[in-house]
């Protein structure tokens, strides 16, 4: 293992330790956002994927 995929392996480790640790709270409005911006991108992919389908005749 090089030394690079090593310190990115720590990195996770650690990232997953303080999630563990401390438990993220967003105030509601930036909370909001996060789940507009998710659901927007869920749906332009399922867009993409439908249109992808009716391209192939799948559909």
């Amino acid at each position: 293992m090089s030394l690079r995929q090593h310190i990115t392996q720590q990195m996770h480790r650690r990232d997953q330790q303080m999630r563990a640790i401390v438990t993220p709270t967003l105030p509601p409005e930036m909370a909001a956002r996060q789940n507009r911006t998710r659901q927007r991108l869920n749906d332009r992919a399922e867009r993409m994927h439908q249109r992808a389908d009716t391209v192939n005749g799948w559909s």
